[in-house]
């Protein structure tokens, strides 16, 4: 998994979870260069341009066959959810540090630090906005095929109605 996944991924379990017991007791100097990694990265400075547009692509790849009042009240909680992660990025990116130094070693936390320090690692950061974008396209394409296996997996294991048997039926074979 590549840096801003982990990030997101660490971002999402600390907003649902909070901090797990431990993750306060990080060693400062971790934390320092955790917090560092952060900002070679562009994760502090990019987090909230990159939820926005996440959400802004999930919002348009799924209001696209609602009606106009639909379309309205999904666009009103995409923004309600950009306002709410903004207030929410101190607490996040505090989490994610907490996590980074956790999870890591100083001596891997510098090695990361270097890696990223380099052209290779300068450039694969200052790329990963747009790959995350692509990732969330692909991801977002293949969404129907998921609702449909996911649709059939369901019906495989109760009474499902009608229009969840019709979309069933649209599901990929094992």
């Amino acid at each position: 998994m590549n840096a801003a996944g982990i990030v997101g991924a660490l971002a999402l379990v600390g907003m649902c979870l909070g901090p797990a017991p431990g993750l306060a007791q990080t060693a400062d100097g971790k934390r320092q260069l955790a917090q560092q990694l952060m900002d070679e990265t562009g994760m502090t400075a990019n987090l909230d341009s990159m939820t926005k547009s996440m959400i802004e692509q999930m919002v348009a790849h799924t209001t696209a066959e609602m009606s106009p009042e639909t379309r309205a009240r999904a666009g009103q909680m995409a923004e309600a959810m950009s306002a709410a992660l903004q207030r929410v990025t101190p607490r996040i990116m505090a989490v994610s540090i907490d996590a980074y130094a956790q999870t890591f070693t100083e001596e891997e936390l510098q090695g990361i630090l270097a890696f990223y320090r380099t052209p290779v690692g300068r450039s694969m950061a200052a790329k990963m906005p747009v790959l995350m974008r692509n990732v969330t396209d692909a991801s977002l394409a293949i969404m129907p095929e998921m609702q449909a296996a996911m649709a059939a997996e369901l019906c495989a294991r109760q009474t499902c109605p009608d229009r969840l048997k019709a979309l069933a039926e649209k599901a990929p074979k094992p």
